[in-house]
């Protein structure tokens, strides 16, 4: 069974808003995850900067627990410059995927919107952005917004979630 679902993230939605189905790959061997020293210290990465997105990816679904324990083992034996590395490309992912909501019409919350505009500014050559039109319907743009997942991404967004979603998938 397929569900319609907003997936902009800029390593598989990286054309507009759409989302396909990416679980017959193997991540471990995506070069793409190579920036972030693999696909386990991603996940790490995740469970560390991002928790609210591992509590929406299913916790122990994304990564394990003795898995975050054996990675993180791995983790702390690598050198501070290398961990510094890593820690600046989850940054840069993090902006990449705030960027990529603010381009598709996301109103963001005004903290993070402005350290959208204070990371353009800091990137070399770049001016801060102005926010593009959005290309839907001004009133498909503002059903869209009032949607219950776009309320919860607002939630997760101002840190203010309970940590339960509106939806539920089970197996």
């Amino acid at each position: 069974m397929d569900f319609l679902t907003l997936g902009i993230c800029p390593r598989h939605n990286n054309v507009g808003i759409s989302h396909l189905d990416y679980g017959n790959l193997d991540y471990h061997e995506d070069s793409y995850f190579d920036r972030f020293g693999g696909y386990d210290f991603f996940r790490l990465l995740i469970v560390i900067f991002v928790p609210n997105s591992y509590e929406l990816l299913g916790r122990e679904k994304f990564m394990r627990a003795n898995d975050i324990a054996k990675v993180r083992a791995n983790w702390e034996r690598l050198p501070d410059k290398r961990i510094q590395a890593l820690i600046q490309e989850i940054r840069q992912y993090i902006f990449e995927c705030y960027d990529l909501l603010d381009e598709s019409g996301v109103e963001l919350p005004p903290k993070i919107a402005q350290e959208l505009r204070a990371e353009h500014v800091r990137k070399q050559g770049e001016s801060p952005r102005t926010p593009k039109e959005p290309c839907l319907h001004p009133e498909m743009l503002q059903d869209f917004r009032n949607s219950p997942m776009m309320r919860e991404v607002k939630e997760i967004l101002e840190g203010k979630w309970s940590g339960v979603p509106h939806w539920s998938v089970k197996d």
